[in-house]
């Protein structure tokens, strides 16, 4: 092409002796390729000094070029965890030309930004289209108004706050679906042909190309391969250089063959080359997520294999397509002839078109001045083609979607028997939708943060669907199953009798905690857990039911957020915040009243009331711990004070204040307290003591 383009403009410029300096100085600049223009150019990120930015035209996808970057900072977690989020803000160069519009980015190949402009994280994106009329305000004010670079030349977008963590604490590699006009590829054409003074004439084919990324580095290469794309060819038209589809055309006779002054028959040269075996073009592939695609021709012979890659944005069909053409191309133009003419032909130019008596038609590549005659250089054009049907498959493509990481849904609970550990605390559960990558959980007091623990997302997460009836406390509940629509991800395994008897499979129903044996699929994201073991470490059965769209989160074995819960802290707020991808600025908090559920003492077992025959009324009771909590504990359990109710059929209430575990009525003292004789009614017993009285209270008794 610069051979061909030097070679005209020499011609016009200078004269006919001019274009043979002007075919030397396009020759050389072909023999140097540009490394620039290839497909895989459009996924590779840069960032070094002196980096040629491109122009882009149509929709491509590009990687662009770091200009501009903030040192990263830091925020969250506790010291030496591992867990300090990090972010970063920076700016990153697209093109030299103007940007339309940003639609989707990936970020190390994992789509990050949907083409609605969803993020899958929680960041600010802002994008300046060249020309740029200010900086940045991020810019403005980190370097200052002296410092900062305008980057007026380049179309360019500036991240704030971009999470670093998912991409191990460190910018990832960008690229950037970008509509730079809308545009049909003539005029892309017609812009870069306007660059070297070229007119663009008619006769040209459509360019079937969605998108082009120019070289950076030379016009006169991007001007080849669009005038490749589009079958244009170099004319002097009028003293006017033309890229058009047709060329003047000359019938010219053998007859007119003259020597060249030589003394030998040198007035006709045919010269055969190898013709090429194949082709194969590599360019982008929108329908791939704007992947390499690879489109190969050949032919059934040995040759040489002629591989392009080209920085453009096609189909799979269209690139078939052109790659025939192109391999059309390159076998015609291995055919070359070289004549010797009188000076009437003076006027022939490269580019033009002669045809032979045989019918053959060759462009003229080259023409000089030599002894008062012309020698023309040309190689047979292209064979006629017709409308082809080639068509390619350019494969299935599997995205994932982009989920925006949604807020956290935190539950605070506490429960009568320590559940993790040995001491009275309130935890933490929760989770969150589709996306929701977990989150770090922190204790706002004090006007300090304290990071208490983390919530993971592969812990199960949702909502009843069905109302949860009360069962029983003692034995296995194989009446009441939960239906439950998890939220996030589905970890949720079945257990075997002997794992669920030391621990397994605790979830968190409302504020009852509750176990699992079997664990039922039933389509979608609804689950049903049966094989209940109801109310564990002390926590309410309702006295009817859970309602449907009560919040249900799987516990992890290793245990929940937590704080330490002292006597003092009941009755005051707790504030709780979560801190994920999704979650705004600060975190989600919720408050939470103590109750004190883990310092109450626990309620009385076996309450036993004998009303004797003698009229003598006994009652006794076991006193209960937390550290001998289960049948096979042994623990410790601390002295405790109980308050004795009792009602009788005739109204007549009694408390009596109790430091044993057993009280004795005889007649006397009860016509004394309630004056009269005990013949039947029902006891209650209380551990005396803060925190709530339902865990405090025994059942009543009747006698």
């Amino acid at each position: 092409m610069a051979s061909v383009l030097f070679s005209t403009i020499g011609q016009v410029v200078g004269g006919p002796f001019a274009a043979g300096i002007g075919a030397a100085i396009g020759g050389s600049l072909d023999s140097t390729r540009s490394r620039r223009g290839a497909a895989d150019d459009s996924y590779v990120p840069r960032s070094a000094y002196g980096e040629v930015v491109p122009t882009l035209f149509g929709t491509v996808r590009m990687a662009g070029h770091l200009v501009w970057a903030l040192p990263p900072s830091t925020a969250g977690g506790r010291k030496g965890d591992g867990r300090r989020q990090a972010d970063a803000s920076f700016a990153i160069a697209l093109s030299t030309g103007p940007i339309r519009e940003v639609k989707r980015i990936w970020a190390d190949g994992r789509e990050i930004r949907s083409v609605g402009g969803v993020f899958a994280f929680q960041t600010t994106m802002r994008l300046h289209s060249a020309p740029v009329v200010k900086a940045d305000p991020l810019i403005l004010a980190a370097e200052g108004a002296g410092g900062a670079p305008a980057l007026r030349g380049l179309s360019h977008v500036v991240f704030e706050g971009f999470p670093l963590a998912p991409f191990g604490n460190r910018i990832p590699s960008l690229s950037f679906e970008l509509v730079a006009d809308v545009d049909a590829g003539d005029g892309w054409l017609a812009k870069v042909a306007a660059d070297a003074a070229i007119a663009v004439g008619s006769s040209l084919r459509p360019i079937a190309v969605r998108g082009f990324a120019s070289s950076g580095v030379s016009r006169s290469e991007d001007l080849r391969r669009l005038s490749r794309i589009a079958g244009a060819e170099l004319t002097l038209d009028m003293g006017r250089l033309q890229l058009s589809g047709g060329a003047r055309e000359f019938a010219v006779s053998m007859d007119e063959r003259v020597s060249a002054g030589n003394g030998a028959d040198d007035s006709f040269q045919s010269v055969k080359t190898d013709a090429p075996a194949g082709l194969s073009l590599t360019y982008i592939d929108p329908d791939r997520e704007y992947q390499r695609g690879l489109q190969r021709v050949g032919r059934d012979r040995a040759g040489p294999q002629l591989q392009l890659s080209w920085a453009m944005t096609s189909s799979a069909d269209a690139a078939i397509r052109l790659s025939n053409r192109l391999l059309l191309r390159e076998e015609a133009s291995s055919d070359r002839l070289t004549m010797v003419l009188p000076p009437r032909w003076l006027h022939l130019s490269v580019g033009d078109e002669i045809r032979r008596e045989d019918g053959g038609r060759w462009r003229i590549i080259r023409r000089d001045i030599r002894n008062l005659t012309v020698i023309i250089e040309a190689e047979r054009s292209s064979i006629a083609e017709t409308t082809t049907t080639d068509q390619a498959d350019p494969g299935r493509s599997l995205p994932a979607a982009v989920v925006p990481a949604g807020a956290t849904s935190l539950i605070v609970f506490e429960a009568p028997v320590p559940v993790f550990g040995n001491a009275a605390a309130v935890m933490v559960a929760g989770g969150g939708g589709v996306g929701w990558r977990g989150a770090d959980i922190r204790l706002l007091a004090g006007g300090e943060d304290q990071v208490i623990g983390r919530l993971d997302a592969n812990q199960g997460f949702g909502e009843l669907v069905e109302p949860l009836s009360a069962g029983p406390a003692t034995i296995w509940d194989e009446r009441n199953a939960i239906v439950v629509r998890l939220m996030g991800v589905d970890g949720l395994l079945s257990r075997e009798v002997g794992n669920v008897l030391a621990g397994a499979g605790l979830v968190l129903v409302g504020n009852e905690l509750i176990q699992f044996r079997d664990i039922h699929r039933i389509g979608g994201d609804l689950v049903r857990l049966s094989g209940l073991l109801r109310g564990r470490f002390g926590t309410r059965i309702p006295d009817e039911a859970w309602p449907a769209g009560t919040r249900f989160a799987e516990l992890p074995p290793l245990g929940a957020a937590a704080t330490p819960m002292p006597a003092e802290a009941i009755g005051r707020d707790l504030a709780f915040a979560a801190e994920g991808r999704g979650d705004p600025p600060g975190g989600t908090a919720v408050l939470h009243r103590v109750e004190g559920q883990g310092v109450a003492p626990l309620a009385p077992a076996h309450l036993v009331v004998r009303l004797q025959a003698d009229g003598v009324l006994m009652s006794s009771w076991v006193e209960r711990g937390r550290s001998a909590w289960t049948w096979t504990a042994e623990g410790i359990v601390p002295p405790q004070r109980f308050l004795w109710r009792m009602r009788i059929p005739s109204g007549g209430q009694l408390e009596l204040p109790v430091e044993t575990t057993i009280l004795i009525l005889n007649p006397d003292q009860q016509l004394a307290l309630l004056g009269e004789q005990i013949s039947s009614g029902e006891c209650q017993v209380e551990a005396m003591g803060d925190g709530p009285a339902w865990i405090r209270r025994s059942g009543w008794v009747r006698f």
